[in-house]
């Protein structure tokens, strides 16, 4: 439960206990004095990578309840295949707020207005229950492209170092929606179990990672969650690189631990 309030506070206010019910685009708090959805815009170098597996997908819903890391010791020995959702969790990360796999957000600055008025988040005007400051995060580096590969051929036509991107779906957060819906609820996207939504309406985008035009959504979340969605020819382990290239020009990169799959 820890890990999956680590993984969902990166860019979400988890549900809390005890808030009364209300209509799912009407905060229930009073206006503060806060007037941006997005509570915090960051940029950064750092990409961590988490191995994940056996996260449901029902519908429209992800729901990380009964999923676990791959190198946790309950999946020692075990090969994973496409009904165990293999997923790579891969968030940019501030440098000094990950600590011990929790996150610090004692270190968090309010977000810098500059944003707050490209984005055109200036009418919120409500704050986060409690003055907790985990509820959408936006990354201010447009990005261009997210490319994984592998350190191993994946089949005839996908030699070690191919790009693999046709054979991952992403799932990301992207609270611009949600500003240019006039703070409601955008119809459609995915959700994610066990959040809050009458706290802060907000909505994920999914497809295919080849598919996704990252150029055209800017302010989107700094978590991206792939799931793999074609096995490799040959069963082995597997380390998966994922390279992150902003538009204006930086590259962000980080490897995964390896990951035991079945072939096909």
């Amino acid at each position: 439960m820890k890990d999956l309030l680590m993984l969902l506070s990166a860019f979400f206010l988890a549900s809390v206990s005890g808030c009364g019910k209300s209509d799912i685009n009407s905060p229930p708090y009073p206006p503060g004095k806060k007037k941006s959805y997005i509570q915090n815009f960051i940029s950064t170098d750092t990409l961590t990578i988490l191995e994940r597996v056996n996260t449901k997908i029902i519908k429209n819903e992800l729901d990380f309840n009964g999923s676990s890391l791959v190198n946790h010791a309950e999946n020692n020995g075990k090969v994973f295949s496409l009904e165990n959702n293999i997923m790579l969790f891969a968030s940019l990360e501030w440098k000094k707020g990950f600590k011990d796999g929790n996150f610090d957000y004692a270190i968090i600055s309010p977000p810098n207005e500059k944003y707050v008025q490209l984005s055109g988040d200036t009418h919120y005007n409500a704050e986060p229950i409690f003055g907790l400051h985990s509820a959408p995060i936006a990354i201010i580096d447009t990005l261009e492209s997210i490319k994984i590969t592998s350190d191993r051929a994946f089949g005839d036509d996908l030699p070690a170092g191919a790009n693999l991107n046709r054979l991952f779906k992403v799932y990301f957060e992207d609270p611009y929606l949600v500003i240019a819906n006039n703070y409601k609820q955008p119809e459609g996207g995915y959700r994610l179990a066990g959040i809050n939504y009458n706290i802060f309406p907000h909505i994920i985008t999914g497809g295919r990672l080849d598919e996704i035009n990252f150029v055209n959504k800017p302010f989107i979340g700094n978590t991206y969650m792939c799931i793999l969605s074609q096995l490799p020819k040959e069963q082995g382990n597997y380390r998966f690189k994922i390279s992150i290239k902003t538009k204006n020009g930086k590259i962000i990169e980080n490897t995964s631990r390896p990951i035991s799959i079945y072939g096909s």
